[in-house]
């Protein structure tokens, strides 16, 4: 170039887009060392920038890509509803709020981003009345906060304010829980009671023990289960109910002794009553049968090789099933613990009145001479008790064992006993019977002497003949019991244990028939004075 004029330039472009326009004269003075049109190296830093906002602008897509579609609608659309991203988000919060009815609501949640120090919340009831309302609370400095509102009776809408995040319209549902609206029992009866099951409307519980009872629940409302929790005789377990729809349950349990059971009904949303059904529980007591040992008596006498004849008397309000015969030797007998034994006496069938009868074989126990022993008799019934006796019990009597010399000179002198006290009421009787018939038969003609001196010598030979009688019956029974004893000793012969039996029968006879007589006699003597009277005063 010959001439650089000032209205002449050089444009310079490089393959990566820069381009460059420098007027010529810049280039009429040239250095030693050259000029430089365009300088490469600085070219460098621009693209580096623009390659580093270009990551940038990436990683911001890529890790929040809702912020730069914010940016890019609120710069080409300033005035539209595009809003800025929140600061403050509040998370952890459910979306359902069911409430019993007149528990409160309590609301917690936590919240993320910036944390302001106090948040609230207003709200309004679904029907529009006056229960509306607006609430501050606190808010904790890792984000956390809770709120509470109530007790609630009807359902509300919520608006949740915290910085500048809200949660508009929260349905809070306020829940009645269920209830128990019904129901009836089926008792079935033991076995052993004889009855059919019988079915009572639901309420107090009344049967005996033993009883097995089917409980049928209704509730008012749908539930999603049932809970009943018994009490009985101190002890609480769960009894499972069964579930036949969404409003009905079946349970079932044994009487076993006085108590009660709670009921319990569990909606959908797991609430229920604060105060659940109670129902009580009268246990009836299965009575325990009774039992008296009629023979022996109290105390008695034996051999080691008597068969004791024992005659005992048992009663139970549905039926004695058998007794037990318990036995030991008495502590002063025996150096040893006296250890009890057993024996079972079974019944022929359960009954309501038993008169037993058990032979006693005392050469099974090995007892010997010298030997005392204390015995009783358990009886058993069928089902449960609520007492701690399981049976009825006689006295206790007592049993000596003696060697059969001495039980035989001991019977043979109670025989001989028993013939002088027979003979000297027979000696009384007849003197007593001559009395009586010379007394009516020599009855003067006027009614005081009648009055004044006979009538009680009657009255007196009547009550004497009852003396007698009753002195005739015991020595009956005395007989009856030495003919026994001898009979189970093996000390007598059978001939001679009837010959006593047959005059121990003829005593109670005797007496029986005198006692007839007298009594006779003594009405005659009324009817006789009696005439004697109206014919005194006739006269």
């Amino acid at each position: 170039i010959r001439e650089f004029a000032e209205d002449s330039y050089v444009f310079m472009a490089t393959s990566g887009g820069t381009v460059k326009k420098t007027a010529l004269s810049q280039f009429s003075r040239p250095r030693a060392s050259g000029i430089i049109a365009i300088d490469l190296r600085v070219l460098r830093l621009p693209m580096i920038a623009a390659g580093v906002a270009l990551l940038l602008v990436l990683h911001v897509f890529l890790a929040a890509p809702a912020f730069p579609a914010i940016w890019v609608k609120r710069t080409l659309l300033p005035f539209g509803d595009t809003a800025w991203p929140r600061r403050t988000h509040i998370v952890e919060i459910p979306e359902a709020f069911p409430v019993r009815r007149g528990d409160a609501l309590t609301l917690r949640g936590r919240l993320a981003g910036e944390i302001p120090s106090i948040g609230s919340i207003e709200w309004d009831t679904v029907n529009a009345s006056d229960g509306s309302g607006r609430k501050s609370f606190d808010i904790e400095r890792d984000g956390r906060f809770e709120v509470s509102i109530g007790p609630l009776l009807e359902s509300i809408t919520c608006d949740l304010t915290v910085g500048d995040a809200s949660l508009p319209d929260l349905q809070v549902e306020v829940v009645v829980p269920p209830e128990l609206a019904g129901g009836d029992v089926t008792y079935h009866y033991p076995p052993f009671t004889n009855r059919a099951p019988d079915r009572a409307q639901s309420g107090d519980l009344r049967a005996i023990v033993g009883t097995r009872v089917e409980i049928r629940l209704e509730s008012d409302r749908p539930v999603k289960r049932m809970q009943l929790d018994l009490e009985m005789g101190g002890d609480k377990r769960a009894v499972p109910v069964t579930l036949r729809s969404d409003r009905e349950g079946t349970a079932e349990f044994t009487i076993e002794q006085r108590g009660r059971y709670h009921v319990a009904l569990y909606d959908h949303y797991g609430f229920t009553s604060d105060a659940p059904a109670t129902v009580l529980i009268d246990a009836l007591e299965n009575a325990l049968p009774s039992v008296k040992l009629t023979r022996p008596g109290l105390e008695h006498r034996a051999t080691p090789a008597t068969r004791l004849s024992m005659l005992f008397d048992a009663s139970d309000d549905f039926g004695v099933t058998g007794a037990t015969l318990h036995y030991r030797r008495a502590a002063e007998s025996t150096s040893q613990p006296a250890k009890q034994q057993s024996v079972r006496i079974p019944a022929a069938q359960p009954a309501k009145e038993w008169a037993g009868r058990f032979a006693w074989d005392l050469g099974l126990a090995t007892f010997e001479p010298g030997d005392t022993i204390e015995y009783y008799l358990e009886v058993h019934d069928e089902g449960l008790h609520l007492s701690e006796a399981k049976a009825g019990v006689s006295s206790t009597h007592r049993l000596d064992i003696v060697d059969p010399d001495t039980l035989r000179q001991s019977l043979e002198a109670r025989l001989r006993e028993v013939f002088a006290e027979l003979e000297g009421v027979i000696r009384q009787q007849s003197i007593g019977i001559d009395e009586v018939s010379t007394a009516i038969v020599s009855l003067p003609d006027t009614a005081e002497a009648v009055i004044a001196g006979d009538v009680r010598r009657v009255q007196a030979e009547h009550n004497r003949q009852v003396r007698i009688r009753r002195q005739v019956g015991r020595m009956a029974d005395r007989l009856r019991a030495t003919a026994d004893e001898l009979a189970d000793s093996f000390l007598a012969s059978p001939e001679r244990v009837a010959q006593l039996r047959q005059m121990a029968d003829t005593l109670d006879v005797v007496a029986a028939e005198s006692m007839a007589s007298a009594a006779t006699r003594l009405e005659e003597s009324q009817n006789l004075l009696r005439t004697l009277s109206q014919e005194q005063e006739a006269r």
